[in-house]
């Protein structure tokens, strides 16, 4: 039995079921509004990624998958971790629709080759290193503070074969590395004051 299920009565099992089902029925909707960043852009520029072909190491959903889940063909298995790892969750859609929204922005920016990204606040991965696939002519630098989300990152990035990935174990304030863009996704009160301040300094530096 998996994790979420181990333990439960069948009382509990029902009301977990049940849970799932409404989760099901509002999955479309929540995938829609997360990626209603895309109506801001002409269609030509809308990123749609096919996830099928994306290495599954790079999935927002490879470790995303843990917790309450549903099957993308509507009906629900909890059985067992093999059975819930096979389904997309209402959390790996908006992982999903996440990525494809930074895409779409970056492709519309026409970054330049070479220009290098920072994550801040990249935790392990899920946002930058399916993007680091997707623009192969960048370089991507992930920032956080976690010593095990950096190391999980790597290990991704490595199985991965990805060879513009680099990392930085340190606070936001820390990093003065220059950099062309930056992109954050987690970094929440003072932390997006941080990534903010450090975009205005590589501002300043590029200006002179």
């Amino acid at each position: 039995m998996c994790g979420v299920c181990m333990g439960m009565s069948k009382a509990q099992r029902a009301l977990v079921d049940a849970a799932l089902e409404r989760l099901n029925e509002r999955r479309s909707d929540a995938a829609e509004t997360v990626s209603a960043a895309h109506r801001e852009l002409p269609a030509r520029q809308r990123v749609r990624i096919d996830w099928a072909g994306m290495p599954a190491l790079l999935d927002p959903h490879s470790v995303t998958w843990r917790g309450s889940t549903i099957r993308a063909d509507d009906p629900i298995n909890t059985t067992s971790h093999a059975a819930i790892k096979e389904t997309v969750n209402p959390r790996s859609l908006r992982k999903r629709a996440q990525v494809e929204n930074f895409a779409s922005m970056m492709r519309a920016q026409h970054v330049a080759a070479g220009s290098v990204v920072v994550d801040f606040g990249c935790g392990s991965g899920n946002l930058l290193l399916p993007l680091a696939h997707l623009f192969p002519q960048l370089r991507f630098v992930g920032v956080d503070l976690k010593p095990r989300a950096i190391a999980l990152l790597e290990q991704r990035a490595a199985a991965a074969e990805l060879a513009n990935v680099e990392v930085h174990c340190g606070a936001i304030e820390d990093y003065h590395a220059p950099f062309d863009v930056a992109i954050s996704l987690h970094a929440c009160g003072p932390a997006s004051d941080a990534v903010l301040a450090a975009a205005l300094q590589q501002v300043r530096y590029i200006d002179g």
